[in-house]
């Protein structure tokens, strides 16, 4: 009966979605202020049913058509018919029955927690209020302007029912943090709020770092403190004052949440600390973008079976070397709600079997990520959990006494996602292990807990980055399988010379005896076009094409098979004996005589043309491709034909080339050949 109630309630909701409008505020170029009043509203709307959408007010840095592409998502898949609105008025006058008056700051105030860092300190202290007053901040000298009288009293309301009342102007000498004569006047603000502000907010979840609408519309408590140096992954780059403000934190969300989790949303710098908030009881998501609110209350519908999922009795262990590619920072909410980076609008996706990793917290929050990853995947995009089922979480040092309900949960989030294996990692402390404040922080898994944890999650295979264990190996855990891999340019390895990675793939490969399994990368993927490089950064076009360089092997290639993470992770189990499914004895890998075979295609490079022949035995079957040297640069040729005759040769113009070292691919009835020539 509560299926059927719940059925009918989707369904009216989804109807009610499509005959009403929705807005969309385009914050291009604006000021911070109007920013951070859009994203108030957005908090505040969006909570029971989503009605504003924002449009470049916060974005996912990882892909600058983030917004974009949901618009358009929304609107053909689902129906949304949106108005855009880009005056910060329009969009009060839009939503002014949800509107009760402002919170009032100065705008001219701005904090730093490192350099490149500037917030409206008091800006986000009014939004965090606004969330508890349905009221926006706003600028005390834009206050007539933007439409708002200031007033003298503003009631709070807590989540549970309990109020404060207060002035709603910030900017007054009476509160403590507009003594001028203090180092920190932020800090002090902090920890007003935690006096006295933080009993009215969200019981079980708070906020780290710039503020968003999914913060202000759950009304969490938000801090924004980070450590004084950018990026830098040592513990005591944040300041002590800093520390024990967290300290004060973890203890309120203890004492509310006994023997179970939190949530802490945001962003932590430096991050390695993310393992301190798991030892505190805290479950971490990163979370630095807008439209979270928006996500968390569109209704979404029955997500269908995922393409990749395989019955194991489908599969046969053959004497393969099986390779996995995984997509790192799976974790990291601008990846899930950002497409991958772009990756996933990538024409290639599809083409290529990949590990999507994914944090099940975001499906499982923000249903309908799930619905659109799941309903629009291909038999080739796998998906699994990062770092656990939990989100960005260390399994092996949760408190004991959040253990049985962080376990049922993580288990739950496997069961409803059919996500059945995790990837895991510790690699942020270069000493191995430092105590930090009571605690220690390790660069190594306790893997006795970490097996327990992930076992009762029923994950079936953990593949983890642990220095303590030999690199691309497998254990029967009983419970979980776990699969290492450390130390071999697989871990955010560099990939920016293609035909490289490839020679490195193939050349462990040919060490070893197939049946194989290789993690032979955890890679960020990125769009075609991200406008950013990094040495791990692979768009999936030039995936495929490592893909296809290790396949022409003549000696493996064919015995090398990439796999999805569910394939990969049934293939191994078989292996190890775990499960039983078909097994074929068929030797894959080629012998010298059968190498012979392509001794019969010959290439004759001459000033200005590539000549390949080719006998009876050996023909061209598609198109042949030249590429540059690293392999990104494709050389466009003459399309194939079939060829008439039983011996045949085929000529490429090499005119428009610059002289240096080239690959030429050809793809052959036997296989796919591969040689480098040089052009004079």
């Amino acid at each position: 009966m509560k299926q059927i109630i719940l059925l009918i309630l989707i369904t009216w909701f989804s109807l009610n979605i499509h005959s009403q409008t929705h807005y969309v505020f385009d914050g291009t170029g604006k000021p911070r202020s109007e920013k951070l009043a859009a994203m108030t509203v957005a908090g505040l709307v969006n909570r029971d049913e989503p009605k504003l959408f924002l449009k470049n007010v916060f974005e996912t840095w990882s892909y600058n058509q983030t917004d974009e592409k949901w618009i358009e998502i929304f609107e053909q898949n689902e129906g949304v018919s949106f108005e855009e609105l880009t005056k910060i008025q329009d969009l009060f006058t839009v939503f002014e029955n949800q509107i009760n008056g402002g919170i009032f700051y100065n705008d001219t105030e701005w904090y730093s927690n490192f350099p490149g860092q500037s917030i409206l300190w008091q800006g986000e202290f009014a939004a965090m209020l606004g969330g508890l007053s349905n009221r926006i901040p706003v600028p005390l000298d834009k206050a007539a302007n933007w439409g708002f009288q200031v007033d003298n009293e503003v009631i709070l309301t807590g989540v549970e029912g309990n109020n404060f009342v207060m002035n709603p102007d910030l900017t007054l000498k009476k509160w403590p943090w507009n003594d001028s004569t203090l180092d920190d006047r932020y800090m002090s603000l902090l920890n007003w709020g935690i006096d006295n502000i933080l009993p009215l907010c969200n019981r079980k979840s708070f906020f780290i770092r710039e503020i968003t609408d999914w913060a202000i519309s759950q009304k969490m408590f938000q801090v924004d403190i980070a450590g004084d140096v950018a990026g830098s992954p040592d513990f005591y780059t944040l300041p002590e004052n800093k520390a024990e403000l967290l300290e004060r934190l973890f203890s309120h969300f203890k004492s509310n949440n006994p023997n179970k989790l939190f949530n802490i949303y945001g962003w932590m710098q430096p991050e390695p600390l993310v393992q301190w908030f798991s030892m505190n009881g805290a479950t971490f998501h990163e979370s630095m973008q807008a439209n979270l609110s928006w996500f968390h209350s569109f209704p979404a519908p029955q997500a269908p079976e995922r393409a990749s999922l395989v019955d194991p009795q489908d599969l046969t262990l053959q004497k393969k070397y099986y390779i996995l590619f995984i997509s790192s920072e799976g974790d990291a909410g601008n990846w899930n709600t950002g497409f991958q980076a772009g990756a996933w609008h990538s024409p290639q996706r599809g083409k290529l079997p990949i590990g999507w990793g994914f944090n099940l917290h975001f499906f499982e929050t923000f249903p309908y990520l799930g619905y659109y990853y799941n309903s629009t995947a291909t038999e080739n995009d796998g998906f699994i959990s990062v770092i656990s089922p939990l989100g960005y979480t260390y399994g092996d040092v949760l408190p004991e006494n959040t253990l049985e309900h962080a376990k049922s949960l993580s288990a739950s989030r496997v069961g409803e996602f059919n996500i059945k294996t995790a990837y895991a990692y510790k690699h942020y402390n270069g000493q191995g292990e430092s105590d930090y404040r009571g605690f220690t922080i390790s660069n190594s898994y306790k893997v006795t807990k970490m097996v327990d944890f992930y076992g009762a999650s029923n994950i079936e295979t953990t593949f983890f980055f642990e220095p303590q264990y030999p690199s691309q190996t497998a254990y029967d855990r009983d419970v979980t399988t776990i699969f290492n891999h450390v130390n071999d340019n697989t871990f955010y390895g560099n990939i920016t010379n293609l035909n490289a990675k490839a020679e490195e793939i193939l050349s462990r490969l040919k060490q070893r005896e197939p049946p194989y399994f290789y993690l032979a990368g955890y890679q960020r993927l990125v769009s075609e076009n991200p406008g950013y490089t990094g040495n791990a950064d692979v768009s999936l076009t030039e995936l495929k094409r490592v893909i296809e360089l290790i396949k022409a092997d003549p000696k493996i290639g064919d015995a090398i098979e990439v796999v999805t993470p569910e394939k990969f992770n049934i293939l191994l189990n078989a292996n190890l004996g775990k499960i039983n499914i078909p097994t074929d004895p068929t030797d894959f890998i080629l012998s010298s005589e059968s190498e012979t075979l392509f001794s019969n295609l010959d290439i004759i490079n001459r000033k200005n043309t590539l000549e390949i022949i080719y006998a009876s035995n050996t023909q061209v079957t598609d198109d042949i491709i030249i590429y540059s040297v690293d392999g990104k640069t494709i050389y466009p040729t003459a399309k194939f034909t079939s060829p008439e005759s039983r011996v045949t040769s085929i000529q490429i113009s090499t005119t428009l080339l610059s002289k240096g070292v080239y690959i030429l691919k050809i793809p052959t009835n036997k296989g796919i050949v591969s040689e480098k020539f040089i052009k004079q």
